[in-house]
């Protein structure tokens, strides 16, 4: 499908999946990985589709890159739609369209207009996955002329989820660290359907309430930080040719951290507590 706002997008990777954390958690959905993020964090866990280096994509994926320095495909958003019309036949083995995930890296740092006016115009349940960056700062999204189209409308469900951070690699404060050191209010408006944050314990949910003006139809989620409520070992079976990696997790009388978090959440019922359910079980 081809429209007058045609246009190359720079992919990571397009595979069909459940959605393993927030509000629509066990959910079937194609996903669409875009490359590129402004964030960059240290805990992110797809780094592939970001950091240019190949030793950061899972292991079954380095073989399939055929160009080390720049570890995307760039293809057309029609052709995009296709390879997810394509997908959803070859593995839902239906025609009727479902949910697609827009994510990334940050999604909205390339141009997706036209990737989600198609994808609105075929009756895809569209839903964006942003660090909210673009949304809450400039409240507009990509224009088909100007660059500042708002697509709000054609979107089902918008999660965002803020960084906040001041590194070498920014040449400034992020949006919501300046907000931060200004002791200004983040106002989290009315069509943003989710916010998800990592905990900090540092700031705590008390902290987050005093940063963020949160609309009352937002949905509040509170993650914790992965790599500090699990142990990761290698397993080496008697056949070396097969490693086994072995989570164990570290609940509330081993982990301060997690600790930290759970009674914060029983303080302040108004968040809910959302963990990443693909990493535990171990699927895309």
């Amino acid at each position: 499908m081809k429209t007058k706002t045609e246009t190359k997008l720079k992919v990571s990777e397009v595979f069909y999946s459940i959605i393993g954390e927030g509000f629509h958690i066990g959910e079937p959905a194609i996903f669409i990985r875009l490359y590129g993020c402004d964030c960059r964090c240290e805990f992110c866990d797809t780094k592939y589709a970001w950091s240019g280096n190949v030793k950061d994509f899972p292991e079954h994926f380095r073989d399939t890159i055929k160009d080390k320095q720049h570890p995307y495909t760039e293809i057309e958003t029609s052709k995009l739609v296709d390879k997810i019309n394509e997908l959803i036949l070859k593995e839902a083995k239906t025609l009727i369209p479902g949910t697609v995930v827009v994510t990334g890296g940050e999604p909205m740092i390339q141009n997706i207009a036209p990737l989600i006016e198609q994808l609105h115009y075929l009756s895809y349940r569209i839903h964006l996955e942003t660090n909210g960056h673009y949304l809450l700062e400039k409240h507009e999204l990509i224009n088909r002329e100007t660059h500042k189209w708002n697509v709000v409308k054609d979107v089902n469900y918008i999660t965002i989820s803020p960084k906040f951070m001041f590194q070498e690699a920014h040449d400034k404060p992020d949006f919501f660290f300046q907000k931060e050191m200004e002791g200004k209010k983040i106002r989290v408006p009315n069509y943003i359907d989710e916010i998800k944050l990592i905990y900090d314990e540092h700031i705590g949910l008390e902290g987050y309430n005093r940063m963020f003006d949160i609309h009352p139809r937002v949905r509040k989620y509170i993650q914790p930080d992965f790599n500090r409520i699990f142990q990761t070992a290698k397993v080496n079976p008697p056949n070396d040719d097969l490693k086994i990696k072995e989570n164990k997790f570290l609940g509330l009388k081993d982990n301060e951290y997690f600790s930290t978090l759970y009674f914060d959440i029983l303080r302040h019922p108004e968040w809910k507590l959302s963990t990443q359910v693909h990493r535990i079980l171990g699927f895309k």
